[in-house]
């Protein structure tokens, strides 16, 4: 019978390693009923694993051996075992919630002997590599591609630890987008797919429960009563010297749809850090039209060139209003944005 070190060690027959990107991580595995740690190391599309603390961990993540023994069949409900308080986590939120991005089911390949790791490559002389060109900070993923740009696939909202719920339809955001919250006028903003958050609507505001999208199967909604000001990024591979543009379909709703138009109220805004830089306040981001036409789909495009391997795109959303009362909620869709290399 397969104990918890098989289960552990088999780990890498799950690893995902086109979703990893250039993405570097420690993880650590604390067995709240007896089974040791163990730490699990992602780097250079690669998944490794060891006995013990043999790195720094960037999260740690408690749990007990019947429920990673679920989680390895693909039978656990992460978010749901860790608002119950089955799953305990320390550190980077972020990086604990990717994990499910990260690794699919593996529960197949305990007690399989692991194969032999592949010889390394001799290196063969190389000429003097010339001056680098700007990077993105290590760390944190560079995808191949702009992914999920049409907001069809969802990871759970993460913030100040808690996975947020609101009322009882969970928060979610876009998978492979990164997140920042800039500011907020009251209380949180809310995060949902198109289709939660219909449904939300309908029982809570009386709406039709339509799942509101103009492309695919989902859209990404942004909605609160208060003002707000946030970002979503994505920094993607590129080839330094080539123009691209980024574009996209956006329409806000000034106090929900059906109601008075409120121009100048929502902004909407995208650009493009043709360095590769992940900082939206950067003097190196090149940004498009600040567009705060309401109530009607929106189509903005801005074009920059590479001038590294890597580009940045971003997504800034600006609620100015500061309150538009308990029975109005201001809202923002986001659908079919696609990065495209200009011939």
């Amino acid at each position: 019978m397969s104990g918890i070190a098989d289960y552990v060690r088999a780990m890498p027959a799950g690893f995902r390693a086109d979703r990893a990107g250039g993405l570097r991580a420690v993880y650590q595995f604390e067995f709240i009923d007896g089974g040791g740690r163990w730490t699990v190391t992602v780097a250079g599309g690669r998944c490794t694993v060891s006995e013990g603390e043999t790195a720094s961990p960037g999260v740690v993540i408690g749990i007990s051996q019947d429920d990673f023994k679920l989680l390895a069949q693909g039978k656990l409900n992460a978010v749901q075992a860790y608002r119950e308080g089955r799953i305990g986590v320390r550190g980077d939120t972020g990086l604990a919630v990717r994990f499910m991005e990260l690794f699919g089911p593996w529960a197949g390949a305990v007690g399989r002997p692991a194969p032999p790791a592949p010889a390394p490559p001799q290196p063969e002389p190389q000429p003097p590599a010339p001056p680098p060109s700007p990077a993105p900070a290590p760390g944190r993923p560079v995808n191949p591609t702009l992914l999920n740009g049409s907001f069809d696939d969802y990871q759970p909202y993460v913030r100040d630890g808690e996975v947020k719920f609101w009322r009882e339809f969970p928060e979610r955001y876009g998978a492979h987008w990164e997140f920042t919250l800039i500011s907020e006028a009251d209380r949180r903003i809310h995060l949902m797919d198109s289709e939660t958050f219909g449904k939300f609507t309908q029982k809570y505001f009386g709406g039709g429960g339509r799942d509101y999208h103009i492309h695919g199967r989902h859209s990404q909604v942004i909605t609160s009563r208060y003002g707000f000001d946030v970002v979503f990024q994505q920094t993607v591979a590129a080839q330094a010297g080539r123009t691209y543009t980024f574009r996209g379909s956006i329409v806000s709703f000034y106090k929900g749809p059906g109601q008075e138009r409120g121009h100048n109220k929502i902004f909407k805004t995208i650009g493009i850090d043709p360095t590769g830089g992940r900082d939206w306040r950067a003097p190196t981001v090149v940004w498009g039209e600040r567009d705060g036409r309401d109530n009607e789909w929106r189509y903005p495009s801005v074009r920059a060139t590479a001038q590294a391997g890597a580009i940045t795109v971003f997504i800034r959303l600006e609620n100015v209003e500061p309150d538009v009362g308990q029975t109005s909620l201001n809202t923002i869709h986001l659908d079919d944005f696609r990065l495209e290399l200009n011939q």
